[in-house]
C-alpha cells in the first residue's frame, strides 16, 4: 500500500486549522471554566482535561505517525481499529482505577471519567484519519477536527453557562465528538480508505494484538512526555490544591507552543519518510534541520513576548489576578520551545525507526523529573513547576540532538 501525496498547500490550510483549534480546545474550556464557574473549578477541570490527555496517550496508542509511515502495508485498517479498541477498552478500565485509589469526590471523578469517553472517540477518529491521509487526504481530517473544536466550545459554553455543571458540559463535548465521528468520519473513512482484501476476524485480532508490540515504543514515548509534563500537576493536586487553578492558568501557555510544534511537523511526516525511502539521507538531514531551527526562533520569540505580555494578558482572559506569575508564565513557555525540539526530534527517530534510545533518555528525564518535583514543586509550588518543566526539557533535549546526530551520521 503506497502512500498518496495529496495536495499539499490544501492539506496544511486545513489540517493547521483543525490541529490549531483542538490544541486550543483545554484553553478556550478552561476560560469558560475560570469566567463562569470560578478559581476552584478552574483547577479541577484544568487537571481533569490534563490527566485524560495523559489516558488519551494510552488509547492512542502508537498513534497515526506509525501508520502512515508503515509503508509495506503490512497490517489493515481493520487491525488498526480493533487495536485501538482494545487499548481504548483499557484505557477506561485504567481511568476507573485511578479514580478510586485517589478517592475523588464524585464531581472531579465524574468529569475526568467523562474527558476520558472524549479521548475514547478522538483516538478512534485518528485511525480513520489516518486511513484518509494514506489516500492523499489529509485535508479531511482537518476539516473534521475543526467541526469538532467549533462544536465542543459552542456546546460546552452554552451548557456551562446555563447550568453551572462541568460534568454536563463536558458530556456535551463528548456527545459532539460521537456525532461528527459517525456522520462525517466513519463516511469518508469508507470512500477514500485504500482496498483491502477482507481477512478473517481471528486473523485481524492476531495482527492487531502484533500492532500492540510493535508501536509499544511509540506508545511509551507518548505516555512518558505526557507524564513529563503532568508530574508537577499531581504534586500540586496532593500538596497545594487550592494553587491547581493557578498552576493551570501557568502552563497553558505551553500548549500554543506544542501547538507549533504539532502543526509544523503533521504534514511534514509524509515527505520525510518518502525521503528515508529514497535514500535522500542529505535532504532529510536538511529538512530536520529546517525544522528544529524554525521551531527554536519562534519559540524563543514567543518567550520574550510571554515575559512582557503573558500576565496581563492571561489576566484578562481569565478574569483572574496572575501579575505575580510573570517570569513563571516565561519560564514555561522556554521550557516549551525545547519540549518542541524534543518532541520534532522524537518524531524524527520514529520514522526512522530508533526507539530504544529514546527509551533511555525518558527514563532519565521521568526519574530526574521526579526528584526535582521533591525538591521544588513542594516548596515553591508554580514557579518550581516552572523550573522543573524547563530544566528537564533542556536536560533531555540535549540528550535527543546527541543522539540524532550520531545516528544520522
Amino acid at each position: 500500500m503506497a502512500l498518496k501525496q495529496g495536495d499539499l498547500k490544501k492539506d496544511y490550510v486545513f489540517n493547521t486549522l483543525g490541529v490549531s483549534i483542538n490544541a486550543f480546545l483545554s484553553l478556550f474550556l478552561l476560560i469558560v471554566v475560570a469566567r463562569v464557574n470560578g478559581i476552584t473549578d478552574t483547577g479541577v477541570f484544568s487537571f481533569c482535561y490534563a490527566y485524560a490527555t495523559v489516558f488519551f496517550t494510552i488509547g492512542y496508542y502508537g498513534g497515526r505517525i506509525y501508520q502512515v509511515s508503515d509503508t509495506g502495508g503490512q497490517n489493515t485498517n481493520a487491525a488498526y481499529l480493533l487495536q485501538k479498541f482494545i487499548t481504548c477498552t483499557i484505557m477506561l478500565a485504567l481511568a476507573g482505577g485511578f479514580v478510586l485509589i485517589n478517592g475523588y469526590d464524585a464531581g472531579k471523578a465524574a468529569v475526568l471519567l467523562v474527558l476520558v469517553l472524549f479521548k475514547y472517540c478522538e483516538a478512534v477518529s485518528d485511525v480513520l484519519y489516518g486511513a484518509m491521509q494514506r489516500s492523499g487526504k489529509l485535508y479531511l481530517s482537518g476539516i473534521s477536527l475543526t467541526m469538532k473544536g467549533l462544536l465542543a466550545i459552542i456546546v460546552f459554553l452554552a451548557i456551562d453557562v446555563r447550568t453551572g455543571d462541568m460534568v454536563k458540559a463536558s458530556l456535551g463535548i463528548f456527545a459532539v465528538n460521537l456525532l461528527v465521528m459517525a456522520c462525517y468520519d466513519l463516511p469518508n473513512f469508507k470512500r477514500y480508505r485504500e482496498k483491502q482484501a477482507p481477512k478473517p476476524l481471528r486473523e485481524e485480532l492476531a495482527n492487531a494484538w502484533g500492532l500492540m508490540g510493535k508501536t509499544v515504543y511509540v506508545f511509551l514515548l507518548s505516555f512518558f512526555g505526557q507524564m513529563l509534563v503532568n508530574i508537577p500537576r499531581y504534586v500540586v493536586d496532593i500538596y497545594h490544591e487550592e494553587m491547581q487553578g493557578y498552576f493551570g492558568i501557568v502552563i497553558m501557555p505551553a500548549s500554543a507552543v506544542a501547538l507549533f510544534g504539532i502543526f509544523v511537523l503533521q504534514p511534514q511526516v509524509v515527505p520525510l519518510t518518502q525521503r528515508l525511502e529514497r535514500g535522500d539521507k542529505e535532504g532529510f538531514r536538511r529538512d530536520v534541520r529546517r525544522l528544529v531551527g524554525i521551531s527554536v526562533i519562534f519559540g524563543l520569540v514567543a518567550t520574550a513576548a510571554a515575559y512582557a505580555l503573558g500576565a496581563p494578558v492571561l489576566t484578562l482572559i481569565y478574569d483572574v489576578d496572575m501579575s505575580s506569575y510573570r517570569l513563571d508564565i516565561a519560564i514555561i513557555v522556554l521550557g516549551g520551545t525545547v519540549n518542541v525540539v524534543v518532541m520534532l526530534l522524537s518524531n524524527v527517530l520514529v520514522i526512522m525507526r530508533k526507539f530504544a534510545v529514546q527509551m533511555f533518555l525518558f527514563g532519565g528525564a521521568l526519574a530526574l523529573n521526579a526528584v526535582l518535583c521533591y525538591a521544588l514543586v513542594i516548596p515553591y509550588v508554580v514557579l518550581g513547576g516552572a523550573l522543573v518543566y524547563l530544566i528537564v526539557n533542556v536536560l533531555q533535549g540535549a540528550g535527543y540532538l546527541f543522539a540524532y546526530r550520531s545516528i544520522s551520521r
